[in-house]
């Protein structure tokens, strides 16, 4: 695991000697792994979202190394104290990797549920929650089967189909 604070990887050293980018440095080294596009691009624009919005609880269907989660819970921390919330939840469910992230979480004190749980078995512990945001990363395409399956069974709406297809 990366030093938080601290540039550590050798591809990231070696990067940022080749290709000097203050910004996405000082960002880099908040974040917990080596640098990848979802730390440079899609994590910071999913932080910004979240934070637009105001995004209280926020579920990511397929949090898978914790990249983007990383991102998701400390807007809803961010949130949770610029705004005087409490309560504020990031939920991430994935089926790898879950004690892993659940641990580097803790590390930095960031308000996260980690669940070991299939996506097809949505709602399950997640049914009395009404999410913000709800991020689908990754292959879970079964769960948009028959219509919008994740507005049916978490009751909310879910505005955009996922990212990629399997």
């Amino acid at each position: 695991m990366e030093q938080k604070g601290k540039i550590t990887h050798p591809r990231d050293i070696e990067y940022f000697k080749q290709y000097p980018e203050p910004i996405m440095e000082a960002l880099q080294k908040e974040h917990f792994t080596n640098i990848n596009t979802t730390i440079s691009y899609y994590g910071p624009m999913l932080y910004f979202i979240a934070r637009a919005m105001g995004a209280e609880q926020v579920l990511e269907i397929g949090h898978a190394e914790g990249y983007t989660g990383f991102y998701l819970a400390n807007a809803v921390k961010d949130n949770g104290q610029r705004f005087g919330m409490k309560g504020n939840m990031y939920y991430g469910i994935d089926i790898v990797q879950t004690n892993r992230v659940r641990e580097c979480f803790q590390t930095w004190n960031l308000p996260a549920t980690i669940i070991n749980m299939d996506s097809m078995t949505l709602p399950g512990p997640l049914k009395d929650i009404k999410f913000d945001l709800i991020f689908q990363d990754g292959c879970h395409e079964a769960t948009w089967q028959g219509g919008n399956r994740l507005s049916e069974i978490l009751g909310c709406h879910v505005a955009f189909p996922p990212r990629r297809r399997c």
